[in-house]
């Protein structure tokens, strides 16, 4: 069985998840990221989708 998970959020925030995420064995299928101004600074968000085989 395959397992598909997607984490979203601030470069910190999936950082820290990707660290503890790829130490269990799941795979990075693709990251995108979402560059756009908010309130006239610049703001990143990230999805990241993996994959983990049972």
């Amino acid at each position: 069985m395959i397992q598909v998970k997607c984490i979203t959020g601030d470069t910190e925030y999936i950082e820290n998840e990707l660290s503890s995420m790829l130490s269990e064995g799941w795979e990075i299928i693709s990251i995108d990221t979402a560059i756009y101004e908010s309130y006239g600074t610049l703001k990143r968000d990230t999805a990241v989708y993996l994959k983990k085989s049972n």
